[in-house]
């Protein structure tokens, strides 16, 4: 005679109730932690320690909301919906669809493919995500983004890299701007260490200010 034990149920961030996997099989990384499943909404936030108290950076207008676990995440999504600068990025790489006329007065919506919003697209989610340049010549990346698209053209890992550092530099110049009308002061702070497995050496320097909100900002210039 045997016995099942029974599915154990996880909780995520927002209270609702998951089936499906025990909690010595969730992991600490991508969106999973050790028995809590984590919000999509950290896909859009930093969490950082500001003055030793937890606070969620907004990845786009760097703006600090309060990050402690018995905050939840519902002011961070709605922060989402209102974000400004969100908002302006969205409407540039993605215009609406228009509708048109289609078989038998159905209608119809015409999208317009631009393989270069792609390629920022894909640039942005592997320095979002950590992932490595070589993600973008796996053969099972090639084939998701194929079936989606066949207009889309494989691109190389050299050409993601410089996509990667164009983008940079464009961030760069853009928060350098914002750095020159800042009224007060500037902190600036350098972090150093060593990958694992190169015996390469890295640094980075972050500002560090309050604007003109009175929100503490961090910006990462090199």
């Amino acid at each position: 005679m045997s016995s099942s034990l029974p599915t154990p149920h996880l909780m995520d961030d927002e209270g609702n109730q998951t089936q499906g996997e025990s909690a010595a099989s969730v992991t600490h990384g991508g969106l999973r932690r050790r028995g809590r499943l984590r919000s999509i909404v950290w896909e859009h936030f930093e969490k950082k320690k500001i003055n030793l108290i937890d606070k969620a950076v907004c990845n786009y207008c760097k703006n600090a909301l309060v990050a402690r676990s018995s905050d939840g995440t519902k002011h961070l999504h709605d922060h989402l919906k209102t974000c400004q600068v969100k908002k302006e990025i969205e409407a540039t790489e993605f215009p609406p669809a228009k509708k048109v006329a289609g078989e038998k007065g159905k209608n119809a919506v015409e999208t317009h493919f631009d393989p270069n919003v792609t390629r920022r697209k894909m640039a942005r989610a592997i320095v979002m995500h950590e992932y490595p340049l070589s993600i973008v010549e796996h053969q099972g990346l090639r084939d998701v983004m194929s079936s989606l698209n066949q207009l889309w053209k494989p691109v190389s890992r050299n050409t993601i890299k410089k996509e990667i550092l164009d983008m940079y530099e464009c961030e760069r110049a853009k928060y350098i701007s914002v750095l020159e009308q800042t009224q007060g002061r500037i902190a600036i702070t350098t972090d150093m260490w060593t990958a694992e497995n190169q015996t390469k050496a890295y640094m980075a320097i972050t500002a560090h200010f309050i604007d003109d909100t009175w929100a503490l900002r961090s910006i990462l210039l090199r």
